[in-house]
């Protein structure tokens, strides 16, 4: 009798000591696949950062990149990126030499050499052409007046180099007091050979 209850009891304890270690794989299997979605949710949003970051970078970098163009593309309209524009320079002069009603407003353009490469993705170099120029003054103002006109020209880049102011040797018939002589260098940016902007 005993021993029949023995057998009795053994049935549902294997049974419940196989539900048990069941519960116990399902437990861990459920624990894992948890930790697997968590780590694939975190692994995402990490992602997902990622990928805004580079847009919000793109964004920006695009706005860059259409700003340095437009201000090249005002630099190449206005004529420093690109070759000089001799004839324009001198029709400059004319005009200042009118509009200020100097008596005498001369210049001489050496060839333009090549001063460097500059530091760019692109091949580009600065060219620079020295200028000389000898006007005939009434008075102080007028230097001033030819100063400001030659150093925020519209359409060049230009350097005042060295520049004397001196009385005129005799008074002339269209009434200059001075003589100033100044030596500027007109810089320009060009692109090298086969280079393109």
């Amino acid at each position: 009798m005993k021993r029949k209850r023995a057998n009795t009891f053994a049935g549902p304890a294997l049974l419940s000591l196989g539900l048990l270690l069941l519960s116990a794989a399902l437990l861990w299997f459920a624990h894992s696949a948890r930790s697997r979605a968590v780590a694939a949710r975190i692994r995402t949003t990490q992602e997902a950062r990622e990928a805004s970051d580079r847009y919000r970078h793109t964004a920006a970098d695009e706005s860059i990149i259409r700003d340095t163009i437009a201000r090249f593309d005002t630099l190449r309209l206005r004529g420093i990126i690109g070759p000089e524009q001799r004839l324009d320079w001198a029709d400059r002069l004319r005009s200042i030499r009118d509009r200020h009603h100097f008596a005498q407003l001369d210049f001489e353009l050496s060839p333009q050499r090549i001063v460097g490469p500059l530091s760019t993705p692109a091949d580009y170099q600065l060219g620079a052409s020295r200028m000389l120029i000898r006007a005939g003054l009434l008075h102080e103002g007028d230097f001033f007046d030819l100063m400001t006109e030659l150093r925020q020209p519209a359409n060049a880049i230009v350097a005042p180099r060295r520049c004397t102011l001196a009385p005129a040797a005799e008074r002339t018939a269209q009434g200059i007091n001075l003589r100033a002589e100044c030596t500027l260098e007109w810089l320009t940016v060009n692109a090298t050979t086969g280079a393109k902007p």
